[in-house]
């Protein structure tokens, strides 16, 4: 941020520090270790597990051997690859106060302040649930207007994999629905021949509300057990995330889906009033710890810390 006066960087350096310390203090009611991931990703791995990353927009740096390398676009995918290696624990909670880096549209390299944990070696409901309740009280306790959009990533994973795309026509059709792009679906699905799975696909961006409102929507379509299944997972962590938090701001979309493609089960955003964007990105990625050579349950979760203060100074003044 710029800020003209110098009695204005310090109201926000002070709001800055009280922010973190207080988003520490959670971390460590809820039994999470502070952490500080290392800076630099492999250039060819990352982009291969990202493929809907955009290359352009990464920090890149060559090593003395020629290797390159990313100033790192993402925390958790580092927090893995460090963790991994070294794994002889049954499960690890961990946090961070950190920065990524991505390059901006004038070329100048970005720092994004984020806050986030990762809860490695546990699954179930139970994990889940704690997860997202402790990502809705970083907003409910400065009662700002939030609301969590959750949503299950195998649906789409299922739907995808039945019609047989190429790993192109996946990220392009991944693409479209990220940006909530109906125009951009329709025309993906204009030359496909009919089928449940592009009756859902059509639709995609409509089923969005209460499980009851998507299961009013869906009753037209013939879902097997299949697609049934992580429906009712879904459905389940609803009910024992309201049962412990019954005026949680939370509503499902099954639209939903991360610019990372690491993701493969639940998946979750926060929005405040008002944003655009979500402030506050997280999910179940137990597939890229596989990937990175040792299978484990894990989840977690990044929170912008800079947008965020943005929206608490203007609820201040």
């Amino acid at each position: 941020m710029q800020f003209l006066q110098l009695n204005e960087e310090l109201r926000y350096l002070s709001k800055k520090q009280q922010l973190n310390q207080r988003l520490e203090e959670m971390a460590k009611k809820a039994g999470y270790m502070m952490f500080e991931p290392p800076f630099f990703e492999d250039y060819d791995q990352f982009t291969m597990m990202n493929p809907r990353i955009k290359k352009e927009n990464t920090v890149k740096l060559i090593n003395t051997q020629g290797q390159i390398l990313l100033l790192r676009p993402d925390l958790t995918t580092s927090i893995i690859k460090h963790v991994l290696p070294k794994w002889n624990l049954k499960e690890l909670k961990l946090s961070y106060l950190s920065t990524t880096f991505v390059k901006g549209k004038d070329g100048h390299i970005e720092e994004r302040k984020q806050f986030g944990i990762e809860y490695l070696g546990r699954a179930g409901v139970d994990v889940d649930r704690d997860v997202i309740l402790l990502a809705a009280s970083i907003f409910e306790n400065d009662q700002l207007p939030y609301l969590i959009e959750i949503n299950h990533s195998r649906f789409l994973e299922i739907v995808i994999k039945r019609m047989n795309l190429t790993k192109d026509d996946t990220a392009e059709l991944k693409t479209q629905i990220y940006y909530k792009n109906q125009a951009g679906i329709n025309r993906y699905l204009s030359n496909r021949p009919k089928s449940i799975e592009t009756d859902i696909l059509a639709n995609l961006l409509t089923l969005q509300g209460s499980m009851t409102d998507i299961e009013q929507k869906l009753a037209l379509l013939a879902l097997d057990d299949e697609l049934k299944e992580p429906l009712n997972e879904l459905s389940h962590l609803i009910e024992a995330i309201e049962k412990v938090s019954p005026k949680i701001k939370l509503t499902i979309d099954l639209g939903l889906i991360s610019d990372y493609d690491y993701y493969d089960g639940i998946v979750f955003m926060a929005f405040l009033q008002g944003t655009p964007f979500p402030l506050l990105k997280g999910g179940r990625y137990d597939s890229l710890t596989k990937q990175l050579g040792k299978e484990l349950p894990a989840i977690g979760f990044s929170l912008n810390t800079t947008e965020l203060l943005k929206e608490k100074l203007k609820n201040e003044k």
